[in-house]
C-alpha cells in the first residue's frame, strides 16, 4: 500500500541490452506495475541466457532471460500400434522420419523390451529423411507397451508410444510323447514327429533340454561357477610355481584370458538338445506357413533299460516351450554255453593259454564280422591252482612257476673311481650270463640289494633286463655299477621274475675312491672390460692319483643382482690319472668399477668345500662425442617445423644407448629420434626441432643421457614470427575455388584454430571495399549501374570473432555472382594479440573463383522430319541422332523435355521414361540420343506439321537451352476453297454452271473421284405442285425458298376463313380481325407486322387479304396442315440425283501444286428444291465434301391493284 523504489540491472552482453537507463529507481505507485524493455539482438541462430537483477529497498530478484534458437525437429508419430503379432516372433515396421527444424539432429534413440529399435543415435541433416526400424519381438503372450524416447543434443526429449498384443498361434506337435521300439545295443532305431504350423508365419525352432529360458539361464550359471572355481584353484597354483619360478608369472594373464574365453562360450551356447542315447534331427529349423515338419528322434541305447527323457520345443509363435517325452527300451545280447566245465591241467606261470569254445555256443544279436566260436586268452601269474567260474564258462588247472641259474659265483668289481660309469674295457662293467630250463615267455628284473633284505619291487639301484622273450636256453648281460659313494659296496644281484617273485641272488663286491685335484692359477685377471661384452680366460686344472676325477664348475649364486656374471661354455668334465684339463671361464661386467669376484671349482665325491677361484675385472661404460655444444635457429616461422642436426659419436667397442630429454616443461622443442642405439665405432644423427607457438624469444636445453656414461646439455634458442592462426584446409595465401556457376551461391567451409598462447580478436576485410560497402552490398546491387561493383563478390561469416587458445572457430567464406565472369578478390585478417592496442596484419587470401555458365555443345540446333505419305507406305516412327558434349568445366546435370508427338530414346532407339532424368555429365563427356518422331500420331489423312522446343534444363543453372523440333508428315491432299455451293432459285427447266478451283497442295501426286453421297437423309430433292383451285384464287402466292421453309397457315375447317402463306424467317405475322363488309358474314382478314432487321429483303409484298368463300356441307374437316399439303409438296417421281447436279470432270491426277477447274452444273426441273453432298475421294489422303443445293420456279407476279382511277381531269 506504500510506493516501493525499484531498480532495474542488466549485465553487461552484446546481445541483451535495457532500453532506457539501467541502475536508476523508479518510484511504482501502489496497484500498478513498471515495463522495462529489453533489447536482444542475435549474432547467430543458437541459444542464449542471461539475467536480470531487480533490486528494491527490502529485496533482490534475479529474473532469467532466455532465447532458444535453432533447433531440430523429428517428425515421428505420437503412437505405434503393432496390433497382435505372435509371440516369440519379430514385427517390424519402418518409419519415414524427416528432419523438420531448422538444425542439424543429433540423436540417441532408446526403448524397452520387448521393443528395439534401429538405428540407435546418429545425425541428420535438415531437411533430409531417413528409416527407422522399430521391431516387436514379445517372450510372454499379452500386450505391451512402452516408450520410444527420442534424445537431442540439445537437451529435448519426444515420446512415442509404443503398443503391441503377443498372442499364441495355432502351432503344436502331432504327439506329446516318442516311444522308439526296443533296440539292441550298438545298434539304432528311430521315429518320426510332426511340427504343424497352421499360422501365417515362418515358425522357427529348436529343440532343448530345459523346459524353460529360466532353468537355462541356471544351468549355464552353474558351469560358470565350476569355471570360476577351476581358474582359481590353477590361480592359486601358479601363485605357488610363480615363487619358485618367476618366469610363469606371464602365463597368469593367459590363464586368465583362457577361463573368459571359456566364460563366453558358456555363454552364447543356445543349450541345444545334446546329442546321446536320443538324438534329435534335425535340432533346429524352420516351419513355414500352413506345412509340417518331420522330425526324426534316433534311439542308441548303451545299456540294457528302459530310457525316459524330456525334450521341449521352442518355437516362435508360442510362448511355451512344447515337451515331448521320448521313451526306448535297450536290449544286451543273449547267450548260452554247451558245456559245463572247462579243464586247463598244468601251465606255466605268466603264459598265454588259448582255448575255443565249440561252435555250438549262441550269440544274439550277431555282431558284424563276428565267428561262430569264442576264444578264451588267459594269462595265469600266481603258482597255484584254481576253480572259477569265468563269463558263466567253469575253468579248472594248476600253475607252476620257471627256473634260472649264473654262469659265475660272484662279481668282483675291485677299486674304482668316484662316479666312473664306462661301457668298454673299464672295471666298473662286467659279464655274466642266466641259463633259464623252461621255453617260455616271460618278462624279469634284475635288482642289487644288500644281503640279509627282502626284495623290493622299483629299487633304488635297479638293473633291467627289459622286455625280452626267453626262447633260448642262455642270454648274456652286462652289469655296469655306477658308483656315487665313497665307500666298499657288498650287495647281491637278484633276479626278479614279474608277478612271481624272487627266483635267483649273486653277490657282487667293490669299493669307491676319490682322487686329488689342484689349481695352477688361482686368480684370473680379465683387466679392462667393457659392460655387457664377454671376456675368456682359461682355468688349469692339474689330476696327479692314479684314479680318473670328474669336476664341475658351480654356477653363479644371485646372478642377477652381481655386479659380474661369468660361467664356462665347459662347466664339467673328466680328468684323466696323471693329465691336466684347461677350463674356460667368459666374464661378463654388469656394472662400473673395480670388480673381485670368488669362483667354485667342485670335484665329484670331495665332502670338502670346492676349489676357490678369483676373477678380477674393472668394468667400463661407452664413450661418445656430442656436438655442436649449442643450437642456435635464429629468427623462424611459428607452427613451423624448423630442425638441426646434433650429431652422436660413438667411440667405444660396445654399443651405446641413448636418450633426451628437454629441460623445459610444455617444451616447443623436440628430438627425433628421443632414444636409440649408438652401435660400435659409428656415428648416429639426432634432429632437434623447434614447433614455436607464438611470437617472441624461446630457449631451452637438451639433456643427452648415455647409459653408464655421463650426460651432455645443449642449448637451444629461437625467436618466433608470424601468425598462430592457422586452418584446417588450405586457405592461405591462396585460394583457387576454381570453376562454378553463377547464379548459384558459391561456400568454403573451413575452420580456424587458435594455436598460440594469446586471445586473438580477429577483423575480416576485403581489399578496397569499406566496412559500410561490405555490410550494404544488398542495397549498393540494387542501385549501382558502374563498372566496379560496390560491394565485394566474396565474404567470409563471422567477420569478427574471438579466438581463445585452442579455441576453433567454424567458418564459412560464400561468393555470388549473377554474371559469369572470373573474380579475383583479397581478403585481409587484422588481430589485436593479447594485450596489444592496435590491430595488425596477420594474413591475407587471394581468392580466385571463374563464375560460368553451363555450355553444351549441341550437334544440331534444329532437327526437321518430313514424311511424305504414298498410298502404299505404312507410317513408322522417325529418328534423328542428337549429340550433347559438356564443353563447360563442370559436370552438368541435364534435364530434357519434349512433347508429344515427339519422344527421347536412347542409343538403342528405346524411350527413356522419366526416371532416366536427370543425367549426369562429366567434364568433356558426350552423351548419344535419339529424337522420335511418330508420323501416325494424328488419325486423319490429312497434312499436318508441328513445331515445337525441346527444351533443355540444368540442376545447377536456371539457364536453359532450346532445340528447335519441326514434324511434317504430307498426305496427298487438295485445296478446295468452298464447302458449300447454293445456286439459289433459277427458272424452271434450265440449267446453271459455277466453276471452283481445286489445288493439289501436297508434295505427291493426287488420284481423285468425285462421286454424290446416298444417303437419302442427307440428300434432298422435292418437287412442289400448286393446286389450280387454290392458283385460280391467290396467284403467286406459293413461294419457294433458299432455306426450303414452306410454311402453311391452315384453315379452322375447310374452307373456312383463309390464312395465308409466309416465311417466318422473315416476317412475323398476326390474326386480326378485318373490317370489310362482304355480304352478311365479316370475314377475318390478316394484317403484317414487319420484324425483319434493316438490309434485309423479302419477295412477299404486304398486302391485305379479304375473301369470302362458300361452305361445301359434303366436304368432312380435316386437319389445316394435312390437307394442305397434299396440294403444295409432292417428291417427283423418278428424278435421281445425277439428273439434277453434276460434276466434271468426274476423276483426274493432280501433280504437285497443280490446279484443276471443276464444273458443278445444276439442273433446274420444275418446282423442286435439291440438296445434295458431292463427295471427292483421293486415293491415300481424305474424302471432301461439298453441299450442293438450289431451287426451280417458275415466274409468277401479281398486281397490286386491278384499277387505276384517276379520278376526274382538267
Amino acid at each position: 500500500q506504500v510506493p516501493r523504489l525499484v531498480k532495474v540491472i542488466i549485465e553487461s552482453s552484446p546481445y541483451f541490452k535495457l532500453d532506457g537507463p539501467s541502475g536508476v529507481y523508479r518510484k511504482v505507485p501502489p496497484g500498478l506495475c513498471s515495463t522495462s524493455c529489453i533489447l536482444f539482438t542475435p549474432a547467430e541462430n543458437k541459444d542464449y541466457c542471461h539475467q536480470l537483477l531487480c533490486v528494491t529497498e527490502r529485496e533482490e530478484f534475479i529474473v532469467p532471460i532466455s532465447a532458444i534458437g535453432a533447433r531440430a525437429v523429428l517428425d515421428f508419430p505420437d503412437q505405434l500400434d503393432f496390433s497382435v503379432c505372435p509371440v516369440k516372433y519379430s514385427t517390424q515396421k519402418t518409419l519415414l522420419v524427416r528432419n523438420l527444424g531448422n538444425r542439424e539432429a543429433c540423436y540417441q534413440i532408446s526403448t524397452q523390451s520387448p521393443f528395439s529399435v534401429t538405428p540407435a543415435m546418429g545425425t541428420l541433416s535438415i531437411g533430409d529423411t531417413m528409416q527407422v526400424t522399430v521391431e516387436f519381438h514379445p517372450l510372454q503372450a499379452r500386450d505391451h507397451s512402452a516408450s520410444l524416447v527420442v534424445h537431442y543434443d540439445t537437451g529435448e526429449d519426444t515420446h512415442t508410444s509404443l503398443h503391441g498384443s503377443a498372442v499364441n498361434v495355432h502351432i503344436r506337435l502331432d504327439r506329446n510323447s516318442v516311444t522308439v521300439d526296443k533296440t539292441y545295443l550298438s545298434l539304432s532305431n528311430h521315429s518320426t514327429v510332426m511340427i504343424h504350423n497352421r499360422s501365417s508365419v515362418i515358425a522357427h525352432f529348436q529343440w532343448k533340454a530345459f523346459a524353460t529360458q529360466e532353468r537355462e539361464d541356471r544351468q549355464k550359471e552353474r558351469l560358470c561357477r565350476q569355471l570360476r572355481r577351476q581358474e582359481k584353484n590353477q590361480a592359486d597354483d601358479f601363485m605357488k610355481w610363480c615363487r619358485v619360478d618367476t618366469t610363469r608369472q606371464e602365463r597368469l594373464c593367459l590363464l586368465s584370458h583362457n577361463f573368459q574365453s571359456e566364460r563366453a562360450k558358456v555363454q552364447e551356447d543356445p543349450m541345444l538338445f545334446p546329442s546321446g542315447i536320443f538324438t534329435i534331427e534335425p535340432v533346429e529349423g524352420e516351419v513355414w506357413p500352413n506345412s509340417s515338419a518331420e522330425i526324426n528322434v534316433i534311439f542308441k541305447p548303451q545299456k540294457a533299460q528302459i530310457y525316459k527323457q524330456a525334450a521341449y520345443c521352442d518355437i516362435s509363435g508360442r510362448e511355451i516351450r512344447l515337451p515331448l517325452l521320448l521313451i526306448g527300451e535297450g536290449l544286451g545280447p543273449r547267450l548260452h554255453f554247451c558245456f559245463e566245465e572247462l579243464d586247463i591241467g598244468e601251465v606255466s606261470v605268466l603264459g598265454v593259454h588259448r582255448y575255443e569254445v565249440s561252435s555250438r555256443v549262441g550269440v544274439y544279436p550277431d555282431a558284424p564280422g563276428s565267428a561262430a566260436s569264442l576264444v578264451d586268452m588267459r594269462n595265469f601269474w600266481q603258482l597255484r591252482q584254481f576253480h572259477c567260474l569265468l563269463h558263466l564258462c567253469p575253468h579248472r588247472g594248476c600253475v607252476v612257476g620257471p627256473t634260472f641259474h649264473f654262469d659265475v659265483p660272484a662279481l668282483h668289481f675291485g677299486d674304482i673311481s668316484f662316479g666312473e660309469c664306462a661301457w668298454d674295457l673299464d672295471h666298473s662293467v662286467r659279464g655274466l650270463c642266466v641259463a633259464e630250463t623252461e621255453h617260455l615267455s616271460l618278462r624279469a628284473s634284475i635288482t642289487c640289494v644288500p644281503p640279509q633284505q627282502p626284495v623290493e619291487r622299483g629299487g633304488d639301484v635297479p638293473v633291467s633286463f627289459g622286455s625280452e622273450e626267453l626262447f633260448a636256453a642262455l642270454l648274456f648281460h652286462q652289469v655296469t655299477l655306477c658308483s656315487n659313494t665313497v665307500q666298499k659296496y657288498k650287495m647281491e644281484l637278484v633276479v626278479d621274475v614279474d608277478d612271481v617273485g624272487k627266483v635267483l641272488a649273486l653277490p657282487v663286491k667293490a669299493r669307491c675312491v676319490v682322487p686329488p685335484l689342484r689349481v695352477l692359477n688361482p686368480t684370473l685377471t680379465f683387466g679392462w672390460c667393457c659392460l655387457k661384452v664377454p671376456y675368456e680366460k682359461m682355468l688349469t686344472l692339474v689330476n696327479d692319483s692314479d684314479f680318473s676325477g670328474c669336476y664341475a664348475v658351480l654356477p653363479q649364486e644371485h646372478k642377477e643382482d652381481a655386479a659380474v656374471w661369468y660361467s664356462s661354455p665347459v662347466p664339467c668334465g673328466i680328468i684323466k690319472a696323471h693329465s691336466s684339463v684347461e677350463i674356460p671361464f667368459i666374464l661378463e661386467a654388469q656394472l662400473l668399477g673395480d670388480h673381485d669376484i670368488i669362483a667354485d671349482v667342485a670335484v665329484f665325491g670331495k665332502e670338502e668345500s670346492p676349489l676357490k677361484i678369483h676373477l678380477e675385472s674393472i668394468g667400463q661404460g661407452p664413450v661418445v662425442h656430442v656436438y655442436p655444444s649449442e643450437i642456435n635457429l635464429g629468427t623462424i616461422q611459428v607452427l613451423q617445423d624448423i630442425s638441426q642436426t646434433l650429431h652422436l659419436s660413438n667411440q667405444s667397442v660396445i654399443p651405446a644407448v641413448f636418450w633426451a630429454e628437454m629441460a623445459g616443461t610444455s617444451s616447443r622443442w623436440r628430438t627425433e629420434p628421443s632414444k636409440g642405439v649408438i652401435p660400435p665405432k659409428t656415428e648416429v644423427t639426432v634432429s632437434v626441432t623447434a614447433n614455436l607457438d607464438g611470437t617472441g624469444k624461446f630457449e631451452d636445453e637438451v639433456k643427452l643421457f648415455i647409459e653408464n656414461s655421463h650426460t651432455s646439455v645443449i642449448a637451444v634458442r629461437a625467436v618466433g614470427i608470424g601468425t598462430t592462426i592457422v586452418t584446417d584446409k588450405p586457405f592461405a595465401p591462396e585460394l583457387n575455388l576454381k570453376s562454378h556457376f553463377s547464379l548459384t551461391p558459391c561456400q568454403y567451409d573451413f575452420k580456424l584454430i587458435n594455436k598460440g598462447r594469446h586471445i586473438h580478436d580477429l577483423y575480416w576485410t576485403t581489399e578496397g571495399f569499406s566496412i559500410f560497402q561490405q555490410h550494404h552490398a544488398t542495397e549498393g546491387k540494387k542501385t549501382s549501374q558502374s563498372l566496379k561493383p560496390l560491394s565485394p563478390v566474396f565474404k567470409l561469416e563471422p567477420p569478427q570473432m574471438k579466438l581463445m587458445p585452442g579455441q576453433t572457430m567454424e567458418m564459412v567464406l560464400k561468393g555470388f555472382s549473377s554474371t559469369p565472369q572470373e573474380v579475383k578478390e583479397r581478403l585481409l585478417c587484422h588481430a589485436l594479440v593479447g594485450r596489444e592496442k592496435r590491430k595488425r596484419l596477420i594474413m591475407q587470401v587471394d581468392v580466385t573463383c571463374e563464375f560460368i555458365s553451363p555450355t553444351v555443345q549441341m550437334s544440331s540446333r534444329a532437327i526437321i522430319f518430313r514424311v511424305e505419305k504414298q498410298p502404299s507406305d505404312v507410317l513408322t516412327p522417325q529418328y534423328k541422332p542428337l549429340s550433347l558434349k559438356n564443353t563447360c568445366s563442370l559436370p552438368l546435370s541435364i534435364v530434357l523435355d519434349l512433347k508429344k508427338p515427339f519422344l527421347i530414346c536412347n542409343v538403342d532407339q528405346q524411350p527413356l521414361s522419366a526416371d532416366a532424368w536427370p543425367m549426369k555429365l562429366e567434364v568433356g563427356e558426350e552423351l548419344h540420343l535419339y529424337v522420335q518422331f511418330n508420323p501416325a500420331y494424328k488419325q486423319d489423312l490429312n497434312s499436318w506439321v508441328v513445331v515445337t522446343t525441346l527444351n533443355m534444363r540444368f540442376l545447377e543453372h536456371p539457364h536453359e537451352e532450346q532445340i528447335s523440333i519441326r514434324g511434317e508428315v504430307y498426305f496427298p491432299n487438295l485445296h478446295i476453297p468452298t464447302k458449300a455451293l447454293d445456286f439459289g432459285c433459277i427458272m424452271s427447266d434450265t440449267e446453271q454452271v459455277r466453276y471452283v478451283e481445286m489445288t493439289n497442295c501436297s508434295p505427291i501426286a493426287v488420284h481423285y473421284h468425285w462421286s454424290f453421297q446416298t444417303d437419302s437423309q442427307v440428300n434432298t430433292i422435292r418437287y412442289v405442285h400448286l393446286c389450280p383451285l387454290l392458283e385460280a384464287f391467290l396467284p403467286g402466292v406459293l413461294k419457294t425458298l433458299q432455306s426450303g421453309c414452306l410454311f402453311l397457315l391452315a384453315w379452322k375447317m375447310a374452307f373456312g376463313p383463309l390464312t395465308c402463306l409466309v416465311n417466318l424467317g422473315a416476317l412475323e405475322w398476326e390474326l386480326a380481325p378485318c373490317s370489310v363488309s362482304c355480304g352478311t358474314e365479316a370475314a377475318r382478314g390478316v394484317v403484317k407486322k414487319d420484324v425483319r432487321k434493316p438490309g434485309t429483303s423479302c419477295s412477299v409484298q404486304p398486302m391485305v387479304l379479304v375473301f369470302q368463300v362458300l361452305p361445301f356441307p359434303a366436304v368432312e374437316p380435316q386437319s389445316p396442315v394435312t390437307g394442305l399439303r397434299q396440294f403444295v409438296e409432292v417428291e417427283h417421281p423418278a428424278l435421281g440425283v445425277e439428273e439434277v447436279f453434276d460434276v466434271l470432270p468426274v476423276f483426274g491426277v493432280l501433280q504437285p501444286s497443280q490446279s484443276q477447274q471443276v464444273s458443278f452444273i445444276f439442273f433446274g426441273h420444275g418446282n423442286i428444291i435439291a440438296r445434295v453432298t458431292a463427295l471427292c475421294r483421293v486415293e491415300g489422303g481424305p474424302t471432301y465434301e461439298v453441299v450442293l443445293s438450289g431451287e426451280a420456279s417458275c415466274l409468277t407476279y401479281h398486281l397490286d391493284i386491278r384499277e387505276i382511277d384517276w379520278g376526274l381531269q382538267v
